[in-house]
């Protein structure tokens, strides 16, 4: 539906890449769930941030997309 209406979706709970694949198949575009990392506290997700390298207009951030 939110497709068909031009709106962003992402996919929420996604499990194992079976569940993911299934979705790509189906037009889905992000996702996010267990599949892709486990919930965490505000401070395990700042220790996490403070892990990765730090973003550069050569290097942006990025978000895990589904492939097209």
């Amino acid at each position: 539906m939110g497709k068909g209406l031009g709106l962003p979706t992402t996919a929420q709970g996604i499990e194992g890449h079976e569940h993911a694949r299934k979705l790509v198949e189906l037009g889905c575009e992000t996702g996010r769930g267990y599949y892709f990392g486990r919930a965490m506290t505000a401070g395990e997700a700042g220790e996490l941030a403070d892990l990765r390298a730090p973003t550069t207009p050569d290097k942006p951030a990025r978000a895990i997309r589904f492939a097209s």
